[in-house]
């Protein structure tokens, strides 16, 4: 089974993630930001074949675990930061999607 790494790896289409999480940008200890985006439905694919690894049988859950991997990697969701699209699935926007 591939990591959650790899996965995202793959959606986007890269060889290496972010140098550091979202955090460290914004302190400006790294100059060189990481600007890849995964599209939700990318975000939703992989949290579909990571569940049964994410130990959770809810699709939201799964995909609120891969937003947070996201928060940590540095990567973008929608062109947005996943701290935004996280609240945005607290509110019901992507529950339509996650299906």
């Amino acid at each position: 089974m591939a990591t959650t790494t790899e996965l995202v790896r793959k959606e986007l289409n890269v060889k290496k993630l972010a140098k550091a999480p979202f955090n460290v940008y914004e302190k400006e200890e790294v100059k060189e930001e990481f600007k890849e985006s995964l599209s939700f439905a990318q975000i939703v694919k992989i949290a579909k074949e990571k569940m049964k690894d994410m130990k959770t049988e809810k699709l939201k859950s799964a995909v609120k675990q891969t937003v947070a991997f996201c928060v940590s990697s540095g990567v973008y969701i929608e062109n947005k930061k996943p701290k935004e699209i996280q609240a945005e699935i607290d509110e019901g926007k992507w529950d339509e999607q996650i299906k």
